[in-house]
């Protein structure tokens, strides 16, 4: 069996000067829905997550706060408001009661064997503590309701599908319900509370009462926010339109080089994101203060202001020429409102990857598993900044198995290589022995930090397909397992072979001890080994029969 070269990237970036950059650890997101930032800059990034047991798709946020720090998250399945109820959407997230947020959920309940869905508002406080669940009684669509939130801790929540909306204060008091009677598209609230509607019919001023005050036919915006002195910065096809507190047009904007993906206004900034991932930046006159681009690979999707910086969340993509587009992970990544702290000084790559002889294990009806019990790869960094941990992947494009290992406490420096096992490695394929099986690997969600270029994370090869004939008919356990002492291993060997052998490896795939198997049927008692995560492989005649993983306690 030949050795296959294959050779990957990972970079990184750099620390971001006390701002944060954060990539979460969902592997499969489905999408991010909306993202929130306070005024203590805690940011909260509202995705969907599909665990690679199923394909049942999972709400969860994640609040984070101006250091990086995960504060809370808010999911799905399994967490529970209450027995019997289990969080289906989280459609919008916004502030309550200063540094507090709310969270406009439909939840999924079960009672006298019949299930139904409701909508809800969740009250909590900074730290993730809940205040109250409180039910609406708007309809929705299975999207959820939107919201914002009033000087006084009450909140609106509405429906843009059925034109309703409902404002409900602490303690699940309802002010008022009610069919707004015309379509909108998005509603802001100005400092004194009077909410101001985007709608087919124009901005509708409407005291927080619920009674509307005017309709101004003139001003026709997709969405619209409001400004530090209370007047109004509404989008339409790609411009943004400045209006007066009076409902007088003040300004206006457009971006013909690139669509619109998100706006955000606040903290006397005017931030914008466009599809063409450039950033602007306005005060709040609409004057245009900076702008600067994004790096390409990453999937920036929402931008918003906070304080002392802005704040871009999206979707990191490691490994996107891999197959099924390699690795996705939610991030958010923090500038200053210079366009600082944007750097691609981390430059991570596998300059070799060394599988080894390859040795059958045991046939399937539909594949064949093979496994792998040397292979190693050596990394270099080619970076600027050091290095401490990083992920290998792998993904057969025909079976889509999926291999994910992590290397920590490396301490890469720049220009030096360090050579990493991987543990257990199998390889499932349906192609005969001796026929051709393509495979991938790349790095992914390197040091909790964007990849500064992800377009050069992996490589696909080839690789030539063992013809060796499995072993069939042996035994091979561990116990106790976990030990806080030394393991026990018992053998039993087909007859057709002479004897075997036992290694046993560290969580590095790093060789520890080598043990006589005996003849057909043994017991080896195991030393005890430092505390950690350990690989046993029983071998015979040059193949491995069986893996086993056991805990050193």
């Amino acid at each position: 069996m030949k050795n296959y070269i294959t050779i990957f990237i990972s970079l990184f970036a750099f620390p971001c000067f006390g701002q944060i950059e954060w990539v979460g650890d969902l592997e499969k997101p489905h999408d991010i829905k909306t993202f929130y930032m306070s005024v203590s800059s805690t940011h909260v990034i509202n995705t969907v997550d599909i665990p690679s047991t199923g394909f049942l798709a999972i709400p969860k946020a994640i609040a984070i706060d101006h250091l990086g720090n995960e504060v809370f998250e808010l999911t799905g399945p399994p967490y529970e408001p209450w027995s019997g109820a289990k969080i289906s959407v989280i459609s919008d997230v916004f502030g309550h009661n200063g540094n507090g947020f709310l969270f406009s959920t439909l939840i999924y309940g079960v009672s006298g064997g019949m299930g139904s869905v409701a909508p809800y508002a969740g009250k909590f406080d900074s730290g993730g503590g809940v205040d109250e669940w409180c039910g609406t009684s708007i309809l929705t669509g299975m999207e959820g309701a939107k919201g914002q939130g009033l000087s006084d801790n009450s909140y609106v929540l509405y429906d843009t599908f059925f034109s309703q909306a409902i404002r409900q204060g602490d303690n699940c008091f309802k002010y008022w319900s009610k069919n707004m009677g015309f379509e909108f598209h998005d509603l802001t609230v100005k400092s004194d509370d009077i909410l101001i509607w985007a709608g087919k019919q124009g901005l509708v001023e409407m005291h927080p009462e619920g009674n509307i005050i005017q309709t101004y036919p003139n001003f026709l915006f997709e969405e619209v926010q409001t400004t530090s002195f209370d007047g109004m910065v509404g989008l339409r096809n790609d411009t943004l339109f400045l209006v007066s507190p009076v409902f007088q047009l003040m300004d206006s904007y457009g971006f013909p080089n690139g669509q619109v993906l998100d706006y955000s206004v606040g903290y006397g900034w005017i931030s914008v994101l466009t599809k063409n991932q450039s950033v602007y930046v306005f005060n709040d006159s609409l004057v245009l203060k900076e702008n600067f681009g994004l790096v390409e690979e990453s999937e920036f999707q929402f931008i918003g202001n906070g304080p002392d910086r802005l704040s871009l969340a999206g979707q990191e993509t490691y490994g996107p020429n891999m197959p099924l587009g390699g690795t996705r992970m939610p991030f958010v990544k923090d500038y200053s409102y210079t366009g600082l702290n944007f750097s691609t000084g981390r430059d991570v790559a596998v300059v070799d990857v060394q599988l080894g002889t390859a040795t059958a294990a045991v046939p399937h009806s539909t594949y064949q598993g093979i496994f792998y019990p040397d292979a190693k790869v050596t990394v270099e960094n080619f970076g600027s900044q050091p290095v401490d941990e990083l992920y290998v992947r792998f993904r057969n494009p025909n079976t889509l198995e999926e291999f994910s290992q992590k290397f920590s406490g490396i301490s890469l420096l720049p220009n030096e290589t360090v050579t990493l096992f991987l543990d257990d490695f199998w390889l499932r394929t349906s192609v005969a022995p001796g026929g051709i099986q393509e495979i991938c690997f790349w790095t992914s969600h390197p040091d909790f930090r964007l990849d500064a270029n992800s377009t050069n994370d992996g490589l696909c090869l080839d690789l030539l397909v063992s013809d060796q004939e499995p072993l069939e008919n042996f035994g091979f356990t561990v116990y106790p397992n976990p030990s806080s002492s030394g393991s026990t291993v018992d053998i039993q060997l087909p007859s057709s072979v002479e004897g075997g052998a036992v290694r046993v490896f560290n969580n590095l795939g790093v060789l520890v001890g080598t043990f006589d198997a005996g003849n057909l049927q043994s017991s080896i008692a195991m030393p005890k080994y430092p505390s950690g995560l350990y690989y046993m492989a029983l071998e015979a005649d040059g193949q491995v029969l069986k893996t086993l993983k056991f805990v050193q306690l």
